[in-house]
């Protein structure tokens, strides 16, 4: 058990590490910034959660183990996805067009 809480520390570490670079350095993206920000606080918090069951917490209660495992994981997967499209320039950051180049509206 004590294998399980190294690793789960392991993301606890990782992503307060994340959270305090993404509040340094914001992302162009206000909405993609809170986003990440919002993944990676899922991420500690569900840790927290599993910290505080204990050596113990798949006998304690194996569903909430596993749902919160499950937030983890996901959280995890969707925000390295995301870092990795921004890394790779996959994600660029929004072009405002001006106003007078739109097309006028249609009235109905």
């Amino acid at each position: 058990m004590a294998d399980m809480i190294s690793y789960i520390t392991r993301f606890k570490v990782r992503f307060e590490t994340e959270i305090s670079k993404l509040e340094t350095h914001p992302l162009p993206q206000a909405a993609l910034h809170n986003l990440q920000i919002t993944r990676a606080r899922r991420v500690v918090d569900a840790v927290n959660v599993i910290l505080k069951m204990g050596p113990r917490a798949i006998a304690i209660d194996h569903r909430k183990f596993e749902d919160t495992r499950a937030i983890i994981f996901n959280n995890t997967a969707a925000f390295s996805c995301t870092q990795r499209l921004i890394r790779d320039g996959a994600i660029n950051p929004p072009r405002m067009v001006p106003q007078h180049l739109l097309p006028p509206m249609r009235r109905r």
